[in-house]
């Protein structure tokens, strides 16, 4: 593996090739700063290795795979308002209609 796991409990479950899946899909989200990319291949890994993981909806893994996920979209969201405040862009906008 590329990078280092530290969720003890998930980590034995880590593959290759859950890990290069997680790469992959982390590539086409065009994320240019390294600390940023690397936590979230870390972050897709656990999901990916959670979810397939898991045996029903009670158990651990899901717990963790909706952690994990929902640390993953709060990185992205704050990533990508960066990079939109960096460019004097908004991610948010709002059309103002005149009535």
């Amino acid at each position: 593996m590329i990078y280092n796991y530290y969720d003890d409990y998930i980590t034995d479950y880590i593959t290759d090739e859950r890990e290069q899946r997680a790469i992959a899909h982390v590539d086409t989200l065009g994320v240019s700063d390294t600390q940023t990319y690397e936590r979230l291949v870390v972050l897709k890994t656990y999901i990916i290795t959670a979810k397939e993981a898991m045996v029903n909806d009670a158990d651990i893994f899901k717990l963790k795979a909706d952690l994990y996920q929902k640390e993953f979209d709060a990185l992205l969201l704050t990533y990508r308002e960066k990079e939109a405040a960096a460019q004097g862009k908004s991610l948010f906008t709002l059309g103002l209609q005149r009535g």
